[in-house]
């Protein structure tokens, strides 16, 4: 089963991710924690904090992203691992184009 959620990309948790996020008014962080080898921070949209939460899954050491986690408004959660990474690869423009069902 496909799922697309355009609120996620559309809401302040995707600008959390950018290199200069609004902290101020876009999402607010709700905890930080170290669980094993990870730091979890929490987060959720200021403005609409009804709508879920989002949770970053870092690396201890070097603060990479390794995961991370949506719970939505009715308390479902997702979770995307990032695993066997490589970086330096070229890749095309189309991969980052929204598809239309």
């Amino acid at each position: 089963m496909l799922c697309v959620s355009s609120h996620v990309f559309g809401s302040a948790y995707a600008a959390f991710i950018y290199p200069d996020p609004d902290l101020a008014n876009g999402v607010k962080v709700l905890k930080i924690e170290r669980v094993a080898e990870s730091v979890l921070v929490t987060i959720q949209d200021r403005r609409n904090p009804n709508q879920g939460q989002l949770i970053l899954v870092l690396d201890t050491r070097t603060l990479e992203l390794r995961a991370w986690q949506v719970i939505d408004d009715k308390g479902e959660r997702t979770t995307v691992r990032l695993e066997s990474m490589t970086y330096g690869v070229p890749l095309a423009n189309t991969l980052f184009e929204r598809p239309s069902f």
